[in-house]
């Protein structure tokens, strides 16, 4: 039995709004990342000039906390969460453009299928990958 095509429309919005929520948790969780990973940055580096002024600290402590802005800033150079954030949102607003069409301007359900796969294709083509440390990223 084939669907019908009120099954269809709502099959194509279902699953392109599914994907919108998906991109924007995305986006939110790289961005939070993103931020996480500089403010540890900065608390260790405060940490560290704090815990070499103080004597009674473990020296192995003191080389941790010195350590960990580094070990961070190559995570952040690797992971590129940032980057990574504003993929997700670019994705997000194309997706919710592509639902409030389908929604509000009574896009085809052929029309929002073709759209969402060229979305999907176009935007796999800018995926930000990993970065490589030593290099500049663009």
């Amino acid at each position: 039995m084939n669907p019908s095509d009120d099954e269809l429309a709502r099959a194509i919005h279902e699953e392109i709004a599914a994907a919108a929520i998906a991109a924007r948790r995305f986006a939110i969780r790289n961005y939070f990342l993103a931020y996480a990973v500089s403010g540890v940055i900065v608390l260790a580096s405060i940490g560290s000039g704090i815990t070499a002024a103080i004597h009674d600290i473990p020296t192995w402590f003191t080389a941790s906390m010195a350590a960990l802005p580094a070990v961070m800033l190559t995570a952040s150079t690797v992971f590129r969460f940032e980057q990574k954030s504003a993929w997700f949102w670019k994705k997000t607003k194309a997706l919710d453009s592509l639902v409030r069409k389908i929604r509000y301007e009574s896009l085809g359900t052929v029309e929002a299928s073709q759209a969402f796969s060229r979305i999907e294709e176009d935007l796999e083509n800018e995926w930000i990958s990993f970065g490589t440390v030593g290099r500049s990223q663009d």
